[in-house]
């Protein structure tokens, strides 16, 4: 449903966000 849709997009969302800031310090590093 679109609801259901809406909060799985806020969650992979927010995830990715979280999970990008490591990855690029790992990269930079």
């Amino acid at each position: 449903s679109l609801w259901a849709a809406a909060v799985g997009g806020s969650l992979v969302y927010t995830g990715m966000k979280s999970s990008l800031k490591p990855s690029l310090r790992l990269i930079h590093a």
